[in-house]
């Protein structure tokens, strides 16, 4: 991650944790700050991720300095079709002006249970002349 010696950090707020008072420490911080806000949306119903970056207390540092501009849910049929009433959230892309920076977030599991349930140990590799 590249950015500009001059990125300006007068206007910004740490709140005591500015540890590294450099452009490239503070760019590195908020693009890090912008990473963790989208990857936590993620979590949050489709239709209220906007509304959700808004107006939830989580994200005032995120609001307050304008780490992210814009977000989007790339495509709802992400969903799993086999139980389209779980309310999982596809991935998201979120845009700073600020930063100049494409957030890309997607969401994890919930549990190991949710991971283990599509492996099948019986399946096995095909191979490269069977493909």
């Amino acid at each position: 991650m590249s950015s500009s010696s001059d990125f300006p950090i007068e206007y910004i707020d740490f709140h005591g944790l500015n540890d590294d008072a450099s452009s490239d420490g503070a760019y590195k911080k908020l693009a890090l700050v912008g990473a963790s806000a989208v990857s936590l949306l993620c979590y949050e119903k489709p239709g209220e991720v906007a509304e959700t970056l808004r107006t939830d207390q989580r994200f005032d540092f995120v609001k307050r300095n304008e780490i992210v501009s814009g977000i989007w849910a790339l495509s709802p049929a992400m969903m799993d079709p086999d139980n389209p009433t779980k309310g999982d959230s596809g991935p998201l892309i979120a845009w700073s002006v600020r930063l100049q920076l494409l957030y890309l977030g997607f969401r994890g599991t919930y549990s190991v249970e949710d991971a283990l349930t599509n492996i099948d140990a019986r399946q096995a590799t095909k191979e490269d002349s069977e493909i």
